[in-house]
């Protein structure tokens, strides 16, 4: 019989007893609640299948037993784990502090390199909470995971977690599959229908409408109700500049603070950045500069970037005038522009601007005047002076 998916991931729940795992399980399995779920013996899976990027996957969700005496047995089954959720109870601090003999036996018996997120569970007990949100950041910050809080019992983010784990595991699947064959790519890339390739990244905070941008930008589309990224994604454009043609595969990063750790991964290859921020929101443009350190902590030293602020279009709404956009990005050395991914406005001039610099770059234009060389010939002459052999190969 031929399978009904194009992945199989298998995931495994972890954490003290009576935190919630198998309730968690069956909510996102079943959507059913059950209070009075007898404590799991030994091991037990669930199944059920989502869908990202138009690939059905097909989750195996293991529920592991939290007492001691069931780690014999549920040891065996991280080694088989491809994503795991760390589980804790905000209304019991001893489960929180539990969460650190977990990442020992996940380092003892897993991957080093296995995708984890932490879930914070029963949150809707507000009265009886011991463990702050701010505790739980902090924490899988230092973890380098992402950080969710959810609730079994009124559905809350349970949806949201799996398809965190789900999508990270996804993306990183194919980053693997995309080092293996780059190599391939490259040696390929003069037989396909483009010169150059260069990947740009859209960068900013959640709500600023990189989505929309990279949609108007790769598509010529609009759709104002585009929930917001998990992770990261991207499209892809050919753009025709100097005689080259020059493919842009575009990420579109999510800006919720929880997913950094995830997207931060995605800089060190890019070519160019987008700064977006929010002409209608203060706060949008005020962490422009946390994203600056971020390209500054993970970017290739020479990435070129510029900086877009989007939803020109609002104008009554306005917070930020076009003065003091300009003003910051001629402070840091970079471009400005102002966009409006609704109306089109200025979409496809940012993305030139930046290919444009990137391939000033990377292949220096030249022009031709005369040299004094005992014969008066002109000779082509690199505008940016001699040009380094790793110019030499894409020119």
């Amino acid at each position: 019989m031929a399978k009904n998916y194009d992945y199989l991931f298998r995931l495994l729940l972890v954490g003290d007893s009576s935190v919630g795992k198998t309730c968690i399980i069956v909510r996102f399995t079943e959507n059913t609640f059950t209070p009075s779920y007898i404590t799991t013996i030994g091991i037990d899976f669930k199944i059920r299948t989502i869908e990202i990027d138009g690939r059905k996957v097909k989750l195996q969700i293991w529920d592991t037993a939290g007492q001691e005496r069931f780690y014999t047995i549920t040891a065996t089954c991280y080694r088989r784990a491809m994503g795991i959720m760390l589980v804790y109870d905000v209304t019991s601090e001893k489960s929180f502090k539990g969460v650190a003999s977990w990442i020992s036996k996940i380092a003892e018996n897993c991957d080093k390199n296995i995708n984890k997120i932490l879930l914070a569970n029963k949150c809707d007990l507000k009265e009886k909470r011991e463990i702050t949100r701010e505790r739980g950041e902090e924490l899988a910050g230092r973890l380098g995971i992402p950080y969710v809080e959810i609730s079994a019992l009124s559905n809350f983010n349970v949806e949201e977690a799996f398809a965190t784990l789900a999508k990270d595991i996804f993306n990183s699947l194919h980053v693997i599959h995309s080092a293996f064959a780059y190599r391939t790519k490259l040696l390929k890339m003069a037989k396909q229908n483009f010169d150059l390739f260069f990947k740009l990244l859209l960068i900013g905070d959640s709500g600023v409408g990189k989505t929309c941008i990279i949609f108007r930008f790769a598509e010529n589309t609009f759709n104002p109700t585009f929930i917001s990224t998990i992770g990261i994604d991207f499209k892809i454009r050919t753009l025709e500049l100097g005689g080259k043609k020059i493919k842009l595969q575009i990420w579109d990063t999510a800006g919720q603070e929880r997913f950094h750790t995830i997207t931060t991964a995605y800089y060190r290859g890019a070519l160019g950045i987008m700064m977006v921020y929010d002409v209608t929101k203060e706060k949008t443009f005020h962490n422009i500069s946390k994203w600056m350190r971020k390209i500054e902590e993970n970017a290739n030293e020479d990435v070129e970037r510029i900086l877009v602020a989007n939803k020109c279009d609002l104008v009554s709404q306005r917070q930020i005038t076009k003065e003091r956009g300009e003003t910051l990005a001629k402070n840091h050395g970079i471009r400005h522009v102002e966009t409006s991914a609704l109306s089109s406005d200025n979409i496809d001039h940012a993305f030139t601007l930046l290919t444009q610099d990137i391939l000033n770059k990377v292949c220096p234009p030249v022009r031709e005047e005369n040299v004094k060389n005992g014969k008066g010939k002109k000779k082509k002459v690199n505008l940016k002076g001699s040009a380094g052999s790793h110019h030499k190969s894409c020119c």
